[in-house]
């Protein structure tokens, strides 16, 4: 919205443009900017790293037609997502509601766009290669292009798409790999499906925290949408309970004033009882502000109203109400609150007031029409304010004044689901559409994860997280037969992967107690033993193709530890690999680069994997607190709920009976007669009862007795005290079970002339209530009931 420049005009100077992108939107945006943008910058250097083996080669020798089309295409692709992301932020902010969802919104835009191109350069480089299958690059041995490093594709993916897409989606780009390296690659079938198994692992171990990520920050979102409902129900309840409490001191005040008044010993004259009944009656009659309701043609009338009344004759107002059809009335009918609605009109005048003042030049030379609209639908409601006057750049307002930001933005915003948004071209005119919507927020996520226990920890040896176990051992087996071209390879690879099957099978059961202490010699040992290739082998590709092969799942291995949160076991292990590289270098009379570019790769996969596994543990305390913190709003919007209920009960029940008492009272011509005396002083010593201590007063057998006691003449005293000190919105404590018994009891023995004081205790007290009986001489008797344990 273009008010997002006026309002956080002031916070500009003391942030930065990065924190303002990241902090201003949801917690899906942000985090789906970080993947992207991080995926577009890994992918970059995993090409740099390999340009100079294969990939720029087999683009260059290429014909021109797949050289500009597919190639170069490609190898730029992952820089689109990085263009993207600023495109969108700084040329189309106006179009989302904030910067960090035009920003992300560019970024997957950008990551789609990727996927295609990879989608793309599958299918022609198959054509390609059945046009002319002596292509020199194509039959090199070297990874074709759309073979490239499974992982970034699957980064991008699982950063747009929630889980049961992203895992179908790797399984798609799974059988693309394995098909073109069917289709085009000189490799034996053994070789194809354990490179194509393997990249496809070792995607899956990466792109794993990526969609955890992903669904714990939505998860977050929806917990956020859920807390800020709660706070604003509990808002308005609050805000109904204080004015049902001061409807109920109002009836306090004037209804047992009438009544009491009635009392001869108080001499009130006939003509102040009338007076004072009357008011009190039009108290009781009176409508709960706070409850009543408004509709779209009461805005309408009101603001035609006001157009009617303005005095500027250069300035023509037109007024159109757009209401759902008869057909559609019971299902689209929007009301707004008593609050709603007076924040709507206010933020609506102050806006046709901003009309008036400057729509117009000032020479009044140039006319202007101003036209207002008023809609709702199903969910929505809506009022735009359009003319075409002399407008003004919203860029050049003054932070300081109040007019925009105050008084329509704020106004707004203060609204669950409402906003403003406000544009303006000079020579052009100005447009304000104020939008209130009513949001149901998501109380859960519509694809969770299907993995159970605590956090990502628990993905690990969870069942899907041991059915990728099973496939990693597979793929380590299927390595050790491709490598067995010797007795001597195929026995260290036969070491190597039964030493990589016991460390990963261990990490199909929780690491606890024993299990733990296994799992850490386990791993230590087998990628101790990764350095053993390396001195069977004599002769080392560029890459360290199968002399190496073993270091590859010591990084998924790796990765593994950091998902169960085992920061120096992975550690340990990330410094056993590098020693492993730089022992045969040492002892070897080998070439350094293999090596060099090894301890790259498994560097940067290590970095890459920790820095967000790093962002799920940000976000998963975050969770755990806004589910308490919704768990919390919850109970606390239910007492109020009850509060709320029980206050609304009170007062009907003090209208109930006291208004026919009231009506005499009103049309009394003389002093009133002892029956209506008699009647008066009972209901007011009842709606004493009702207001002061409305917990005994819904017991129907102690007010029974009470009554009974009050016509013998005894004089009955209730006192509730156990809310002293305590938020009217909690609910009160339930009454002893022994309470009405023993309080009858006393009431029923009570003689004329004595007392009977009835008091609930507070809650620092031992007791939850006394009973004492009075006569003339002092006390008679006396009951305490003790709390229950």
């Amino acid at each position: 919205m273009q008010t997002n420049s006026v309002v956080t005009a002031s916070k500009q100077k003391c942030t930065g443009l990065v924190s303002r992108i990241l902090l201003d939107g949801t917690n899906q945006d942000a985090y789906q900017i970080i993947l992207i943008v991080g995926a577009s910058l890994f992918g970059m250097l995993f090409e740099l790293i390999h340009q100079k083996p294969s990939l720029f080669q087999q683009v260059v020798e290429a014909p021109a037609w797949y050289r500009w089309g597919v190639g170069f295409p490609f190898l730029c692709a992952p820089l689109i997502p990085l263009a993207l992301c600023p495109v969108y932020l700084f040329a189309f902010p106006q179009r989302f509601p904030s910067r960090s969802a035009a920003a992300a919104s560019g970024a997957r835009l950008g990551a789609r766009i990727y996927l295609l191109i990879h989608v793309w350069t599958w299918f022609t480089t198959i054509i390609l290669h059945c046009i002319d299958p002596s292509q020199p690059y194509l039959a090199s041995g070297i990874h074709a292009l759309p073979a490239f490093a499974l992982v970034i594709p699957a980064a991008f993916l699982s950063a747009v798409s929630n889980w049961t897409t992203a895992t179908s989606g790797l399984g798609l780009l799974f059988v693309l790999e394995l098909s073109v390296r069917t289709t085009i690659g000189n490799e034996s079938t053994l070789a194809v499906t354990t490179r194509s198994i393997y990249s496809a692992v070792f995607a899956g171990a990466y792109s794993l925290p990526i969609s955890w990520l992903i669904e714990c920050a939505r998860q977050l979102d929806a917990e956020e949408r859920r807390n800020r409902q709660d706070e604003y129900h509990i808002t308005r309840l609050g805000a109904q309970l204080t004015g049902t409490r001061r409807a109920r001191n109002l009836v306090h005040d004037h209804v047992l004033a009438a009544l009491v008044s009635s009392f001869p010993e108080r001499g009130t004259p006939a003509k102040r009882l009338r007076s004072t009944a009357t008011e009190a009656l039009n108290l009781l009659s009176r409508p709960d502000s706070d409850s009543r309701i408004h509709d779209a043609t009461e805005l309408a009338d009101h603001l035609r109203s006001w157009c009617q009344q303005q005095p500027h004759h250069h300035i023509k107002y037109t007024v159109q109400l757009h209401t759902p059809t008869a057909e559609a009335s019971d299902n689209s009918d929007f009301t707004l609150s008593e609050y709603e609605y007076s924040e709507i009109l206010a933020a609506a005048l102050e806006a046709l007031r901003n009309v008036a003042n400057h729509a117009a030049s000032p020479d009044l030379r140039r006319h202007a029409q101003c036209l207002i609209s008023i809609s709702q639908t199903t969910d929505t409601f809506s009022v735009s304010i359009t003319d075409n006057g002399v407008g003004f750049d919203i860029q050049q307002i003054n932070p300081l004044r109040l007019g925009l930001q105050g008084s329509i933005s704020a106004r707004m915003q203060s609204l669950l689901g409402g906003q403003a948004n406000i544009s303006s071209t000079v020579g052009v005119g100005t447009s304000v559409t104020l939008k209130l919507k009513r949001t149901i927020p998501d109380t859960h996520i519509h694809h969770p994860l299907p993995l159970t226990g605590e956090g990502l920890s628990a993905t690990v040896h969870s069942p899907w997280g041991r059915v990728g176990i099973a496939i990693i051992t597979l793929s380590c087996w299927m390595h050790v037969a491709w490598a067995a071209d010797s007795p001597a390879h195929l026995y260290s690879s036969i070491l190597c992967a039964t030493a990589i099957t016991i460390a990963f099978a261990s990490l199909a059961w929780p690491p606890t107690g024993r299990m733990r202490t296994f799992q850490q010699h386990a791993a230590l040992l087998c990628t101790a033993l990764g350095i053993i290739p390396y001195f069977v082998w004599h002769s080392f590709t560029p890459s360290l193709e199968l002399s190496s092969w073993p270091q590859g799942y010591f990084g998924i291995l790796t990765v593994f530890f950091l998902h169960q949160r085992r920061l120096k076991l992975a550690l340990t292990s990330y410094v056993i690999v590098d020693i492993t590289h730089i022992i045969p270098i040492l002892v070897l009379d080998i070439p350094i680069a293999p090596f060099v570019r090894s301890i790259a790769f498994q560097s940067i996969n290590v970095l890459t994997a920790a820095t967000v596994i790093a962002l799920v543990r940000s976000i998963e305390p975050r969770i755990t607190a806004m589910q308490r913190q919704a768990h919390q709003a919850q109970v606390l919007r239910t007492a109020r709920q009850a509060r709320l209920e029980a206050e609304t009960t009170l007062l009907t029940d003090v209208s109930r009976r006291s208004r026919p008492v009231l009506e005499q009272l009103r049309s009394l011509t003389d002093t009133p007669s002892d029956t209506l005396v008699q009647m008066a002083r009972r209901v007011e010593a009842e709606l004493r009862d009702l207001i002061r201590v409305p917990r005994l007063a819904s017991q129907p057998a102690l007010v029974a007795a009470v009554r009974q006691a009050r016509d013998r003449g005894v004089d009955v005293v209730q006192l509730d005290d156990s809310q002293q000190d305590t938020d009217l919105t909690i609910t009160p404590p339930p009454l002893p079970t022994t309470l009405v018994d023993t309080a009858t009891r006393m009431l029923h023995r009570a003689k004329n002339g004595e007392s009977v004081v009835l008091r609930l205790c507070p809650q620092h007290s031992p007791y939850a209530a006394t009973i004492q009986r009075r006569g003339a001489a002092g006390a008679i008797a006396l009951e305490r009931i003790r709390r229950a344990s």
